[in-house]
């Protein structure tokens, strides 16, 4: 009977361990679940660690790669550029290749740090985690609840902004290359 509590305790350790194991899985999961190629309806990304450790988000195409008479600025027809950037002599880096984060790392199970819009040129507090198979990046000064969150849908929906975008970056071997030949 002098035995009983030693193997108790034992028991109890093994199950403790295994349940810590089985959270840093899921966090570990959780963390890479961002990774991958994301899309609105008019910006595409690349999500993927950044050399830092931390998140590293690029702009790698857009419905509208080209300024545009109702944009307001840049010249009519030339490749976008960060012209709003605060920064004047970041005004010539191209929209394409784009980083939008920066100061990301994971924490309480989603990733947070600080988003770059180029299409004004302001930097928010930000946070980035998946639900239900959609990117989420909730943007926000100040108080999260006041802040706006963009969907991004995995490069894998293949949907008709997806396919316009990698075809006007001529991008191939993505998993939406039988729908872009279809759609042809």
């Amino acid at each position: 009977m002098q035995y009983a509590p030693r193997r108790m305790a034992t028991i109890l350790a093994v199950v403790a361990l295994m349940g810590q194991s089985l959270l840093l899985s899921a966090s570990a999961a959780e963390k890479e679940d961002v990774y991958g190629i994301w899309a609105t309806s008019g910006t595409m990304i690349e999500v993927g660690p950044a050399p830092d450790g931390g998140l590293s988000a690029r702009i790698i195409a857009l419905k509208n790669p080209l300024w545009r008479e109702k944009d307001g600025v840049g010249v009519v027809g030339e490749p976008k550029t960060d012209l709003h950037n605060p920064d004047a002599s970041q005004h010539q880096r191209p929209f394409i290749g784009l980083e939008m984060l920066s100061d990301y790392a994971f924490r309480k199970g989603k990733w947070q740090g600080k988003l770059y819009l180029p299409s004004n040129g302001s930097t928010w507090t930000s946070s980035a985690q998946v639900k239900k198979g959609v990117l989420q990046i909730r943007g926000y000064v100040g108080v999260p609840m006041l802040g706006k969150t963009q969907k991004f849908q995995p490069l894998a929906s293949c949907n008709e902004n997806i396919l316009r975008m990698l075809r006007q970056a001529e991008m191939t071997g993505t998993p939406c290359d039988d729908a872009l030949r279809a759609s042809e």
